[in-house]
């Protein structure tokens, strides 16, 4: 019952059965959902009303108003909105109860112990619960209607007991004949082709539906379910209440699910079909799922681009990162020696006899380890302590190595050999294929890539002499996080945000499937060497082939984030005037005005002499201002004496009083009083005025920037730390009366010109990346604030310096060419470099979605071909290639949709080129840069 008493619910009669629905019926369809399937029926059911006819028809009925509810709290009550997942809530609790009748309705049935209807004069005895609406029958009729599905649960009617027994159960032991024509017959064969996946080749006893398998597979890819957890289950729901009595298949079911996902690999990768006679260029029996969106000689190059311009190198790029992880380990423990990697080297694992054979080969660099950066103590009794991970730029994982002691880099050295083998085409390839493979770009990150390839002495040991010339291509790179626990240097060499034509490469994506494999590690930590690795690469491979089914969607996601809108705003030259002096009298005075209203309030909350010392001196300078600027103002603006001599009857004070400039009128107002003309060229100076004062605001933040650089990083004591504050809370308050000096010129220049093109300015438009620190990780991600790039601002300006700073005009232009210039340079340099790499992610985006189609159209032809030249007695085969053709099919076109919406139909043409496509925007966004830079000041 609902806690709220919403509604008053009827009482019902154990003994009765009140339906949910009308007696009328209808045809419907109903989804049933059971275990790890869905099946969709249409039955006959009585008609019901639709969730939203009953809410009405309930609506549409007044409610009895309880006399006891306060009016307001009930008008409150009914304000309140009640969410779908509530409402929906609400609307089961009116049928708890019936519900529950009908749940305990299904452990008996009326017709139990009749006659049943199939002429036997048996009586009905027996019930199945897996199939939907069974009706009660003799044993002979459900057997008979269960002559395929021998794994469904039988309950049999126990009439000395009164309730069902379940007599068959998910766990089964039962007598099979076989039916095969071979003497003796073949039961693997008679077990695969019933469904069911014997527990051994030979003399099976026990056997797993391959239904069972595949719930399991996905089970346990998606949220790492232990194999022991899964059969428990499976026997608690043979018998929950003696579950000690079921027969536990455990070690068993180990072995067929490792066989069975090695299989899957096999049937997925084509081998069985024989793809390697059509893809030749990859390794024989390879049971990878290959990035589609990575260059691959001979697979997906641009036929129309046999060469990328060196500036554009980044079009056809591979970009890897290697990384160890220290979750996927194995415990120093008794294991078996003969359990070998089913996979045979063929997976993402290499041979082992092979590796541990290569590690035993000493380098001149072997001392060079990266454990003496580790902590050692989560390492001990481990005979294996991670794995090293060579993956793409799209988080494919390309190999993985084992780490039998510590993370060397003899490891990472065989992980990136195994990737770059895997793409390199065999000796007999074409002189066309090598023209691709000498194209493509090679970049490459790792967590100390500063001593792993740097310098004269770099030296890789002889088994990788077959790949020198590619390892001399590599440029290698820190990811971004990483590289911030370098060397200050290592930022700049090795940092990817200042290496050219890497786009926005940031090497950290290898950090990406690290928490979907930790889950894994507790799992396979205890296991074989070879059953340890299988799961590793079942794993992998799963991985792999969920980024493949995503890939498009993510690379358009991508592309269209980075694309943004850029403002174009126009500014002009400040002329000079007759006029100059008294405008620029007056825009001093309203500055004066502004720093006196900040210095009263000041003295206000703070009762300083100096404070108070130095608002007199202030006002004293203000009223000559006023009276000198009043005498030339009687000559320049003489219909404005009227009402300057109207606001001196009742005088305000200095910092409010108005100067009556032709921006202190509106429309009508100036052409009454003839200051047309004059509003012209305030309308200038205002110009000027505004971008003075955004100069002065961009040094100002810069100090508060560099000032708290400062006092994190050496202040530490009390009275440091104090001064360093009073240092910044000053600097503060001149940051505050420039806001608000362009806060107030900004609205003057819209009086003037009806709008201003100058964007209004806000606190978070002031946000600066910091040029004394380091570059940290996502600063590429974020853009200085409006103030930094809005409008083309002049930085070559000046602005009148403080009274308080007691230099010569000279003096103070050295001081500040001294203080900011490199931070200029610094910040200058840095956004340059985020927007080529962001221009390049853009550009190598594009081009990865052409290259992504390209894989799949092929892809599509190889599975259509491989369907056509299977045997005829294996129509599965060809059903299952065909299958495979139109899943790359379907994914081919979702790549040339996404292409066609982003507006590049040009690029789907067989004749386009990404070079000169690339090339041409490029120039125009260069003429748009130029234009930009002569519309500025």
């Amino acid at each position: 019952m609902s806690t709220t008493k919403k509604r008053k619910q009827p009482t019902l009669d154990p003994g009765s059965h009140v339906p949910i629905l009308p007696s009328a019926a209808k045809r419907v369809h109903h989804t049933v959902t059971s275990g790890s399937t869905s099946l969709t029926r249409t039955r006959a059911v009585g008609k019901q009303l639709s969730p939203t006819k009953r809410k009405h028809t309930e609506a549409a009925q007044p409610e009895e108003l309880n006399p006891e509810i306060e009016p307001e709290a009930l008008v409150s009550n009914l304000k309140k909105a009640r969410t779908q997942n509530g409402q929906l809530l609400d609307d089961f609790e009116s049928h708890f109860e019936e519900l529950g009748w009908l749940l305990l309705e299904k452990e008996a049935n009326c017709t139990t112990d009749m006659v049943c209807g199939c002429g036997s004069g048996k009586k009905r005895t027996t019930k199945c619960f897996d199939c939907l609406d069974y009706s009660t029958t003799c044993p002979d009729c459900l057997v008979h209607a269960h002559i395929n599905n021998p794994t469904h649960w039988a309950e049999v009617w126990d009439s000395s007991a009164g309730f069902f027994i379940r007599h068959e159960n998910s766990i089964t032991q039962s007598n099979s004949a076989t039916t095969d024509e071979l003497q003796p017959p073949n039961k693997v064969r008679q077990l695969m082709r019933a469904g069911l996946f014997p527990a051994t080749a030979k003399d099976p006893h026990t056997a797993f539906t391959i239904n069972m398998l595949k719930d399991f597979q996905l089970h346990n890819f998606e949220s790492k379910k232990a194999a022991y957890d899964h059969l428990g289950a499976i026997r608690r729901l043979t018998d929950n209440s003696f579950t000690a009595d079921v027969p536990n298949p455990y070690a068993a079911f180990l072995r067929v699910v490792r066989v069975f996902n090695y299989l899957t690999l096999v049937k997925r990768a084509g081998q069985l079909h024989g793809i390697d006679t059509l893809l030749s260029h990859r390794p024989n029996g390879n049971l990878l799922v290959w990035c589609p969106a990575c260059p691959e000689p001979g697979f997906n190059s641009d036929p129309n681009c046999p060469k990328t311009p060196h500036h554009l190198r980044h079009l056809n790029q591979s970009q890897r990162t290697l990384d160890g992880n220290h979750q996927f380990n194995q415990f120093s423990k008794n294991t078996d020696p003969d359990d070998i990697s089913l996979c045979n080297g063929k997976g993402y694992f290499p041979l082992d006899s092979e590796y541990q054979a290569h590690l035993k080969t000493k380098s001149t660099c072997n001392y060079l380890k990266v454990v003496n950066k580790q902590d050692k103590k989560k390492i001990k009794n481990m005979a294996i302590t991670g794995t090293v991970n060579c993956q793409c730029s799209h988080v494919f994982i390309l190999s993985s190595v084992d780490l039998p002691h510590a993370e060397r880099f003899a490891n990472a050295d065989y992980a990136l050999a195994m990737a770059l083998r895997n793409r390199r085409p065999k000796d007999d390839f074409e002189f066309k294929l090598e023209i691709e493979v000498n194209d493509v770009d090679e970049a490459a990150t790792y967590d100390i890539a500063c001593e792993y390839g740097c310098g004269p002495n770099f030296f890789w040991p002889q088994p990788y002499v077959d790949l020198a010339d590619t390892i001399k291509k590599i440029r290698w790179g820190v990811p971004a996080l990483h590289v911030n626990g370098h060397q200050d240097s290592c930022t700049y060499l090795f940092g990817t945000a200042y290496m050219e034509c890497i786009a926005h490469f940031h090497g950290e994506t290898a950090e990406h499937y690290w928490p979907e494999s930790n889950q894994l590690g507790p799992h396979t930590r205890q296991m074989n060497l070879g059953h340890r690795q299988d799961t590793i690469i079942a794993h992998h491979g799963d991985w792999n082939h969920k980024k493949t089914s995503k890939i498009v969607p993510s690379q358009k996601a991508i592309y269209e984030k980075m694309l943004s809108d850029q403002e174009n705003l126009e500014s002009s030259m400040v002329p000079k005037s007759r006029i100059a002096r008294f405008l620029d009298c007056g825009i001093k005075i309203q500055d004066n005005q502004r720093k006196l209203a900040t210095l009263l309030k000041d003295t206000s909350e703070h009762e300083l002499q100096s404070r108070k010392t130095e608002a007199e001196n202030l006002t004293t300078k203000l009223r000559t201002q006023i009276s000198e600027f009043r005498k030339a103002q009687t000559e320049i603006m003489p219909k404005t004496a009227e009402r300057v001599r109207a606001q001196a009857l009742t005088p305000p004070s200095l910092e409010v009083e108005c100067l009556y400039l032709p921006s202190d009128f509106d429309d009508k107002d100036r052409k009454t009083l003839g200051l047309a003309e004059l509003a012209v060229e305030e309308a200038k100076w205002r110009e000027g005025e505004a971008y003075d004062i955004l100069r002065a605001l961009q040094n100002v933040v810069k100090a508060v920037s560099a000032l708290r650089n400062r006092k994190r990083k050496n202040e530490r004591q009390q009275k440091q730390n104090t001064r360093a504050v009073e240092y910044i809370t000053e600097t503060l308050k001149k940051q505050t009366h420039h806001m608000d000096s362009y806060s107030a010129v900004h609205g003057k220049i819209s009086t003037l010109n009806g709008s201003c093109f100058l964007p209004k300015l806000t606190e978070k438009d002031l946000f600066m990346k910091s040029v004394q620190q380091k570059k940290r990780v996502g600063d590429s991600k974020r853009t200085d604030g409006l103030l930094f790039w809005a409008a083309a601002l002049n930085t070559v300006g000046s602005y009148d310096v403080d009274g308080d700073i007691s230099m010569t005009e000279a003096e103070a232009e050295k001081a500040s060419a001294l203080t900011t210039a490199n931070g200029d340079r610094v910040q200058w340099f840095r956004a340059e470099a985020d927007m080529q790499r962001w221009q390049e992610q853009i550009e190598q985006k594009l081009a990865e979605l052409s290259r992504t189609r390209r894989s799949f159209k092929k892809m599509e032809s190889v599975w259509t071909e491989l369907a056509t030249s299977q045997p005829s007695d294996r129509p599965g085969a060809a059903a299952y290639a065909r299958q495979k053709a139109a899943m790359y099919q379907k994914r081919s076109s979702e790549a040339h949709n996404k292409l066609r919406e982003l507006g590049y139909e040009n690029l789907l043409r067989e004749d386009a080129n990404i070079v000169q496509f690339v090339e041409e925007e490029r120039k125009k966004q260069a003429e748009f840069i130029r234009l930009s830079m002569e519309a500025a000041p």
